[in-house]
């Protein structure tokens, strides 16, 4: 990259750098926005836990009080509830993910059109950085 635009990214990283986690440390709640899930005049749907071995029993419950401690989470009484389903990294280590299939059978669907792909790879030109 030329010098100029090398000092411009790290320049505008450096005044956003609280928007950047660095692997799992400071990534805490986002209180920007607050999200609805409108579910119309459904009753809160309440799934008990699947199915586990003692070994992703645990793994679950360590992520989960290293998400609290995280602040990434918090404790919670709601009546609604999903259970939480393990996936298996190729490093071998363990995805925490929440089976929401009943809650998104239940939302309403918000209608916001996708951008057209070959738009949005015009835009980009011949960007060198991307972000997501």
């Amino acid at each position: 990259f030329p010098q100029q635009e090398t000092e411009e990214l790290v320049d505008v990283l450096l005044e956003f750098s609280s928007c950047f986690a660095l692997k799992n440390s400071g990534l805490g709640m986002c209180k920007v926005a607050e999200h609805e899930i409108h579910t119309e005049m459904s009753a809160p749907v309440h799934q008990v836990p699947y199915k586990s071995a003692w070994k992703e029993r645990s793994i679950i419950q360590k992520q989960v009080e290293e998400m609290l401690e995280k602040q990434v989470i918090e404790r919670s009484n709601s009546p609604w509830a999903a259970p939480v389903v393990l996936v298996k990294k190729k490093d071998g280590s363990w995805r925490f993910c929440v089976d929401y299939l009943r809650l998104n059978a239940i939302s309403v669907k918000d209608v916001y059109p996708l951008p057209r792909i070959e738009e949005t790879l015009s835009r980009m030109g011949n960007a060198c950085i991307f972000s997501t």
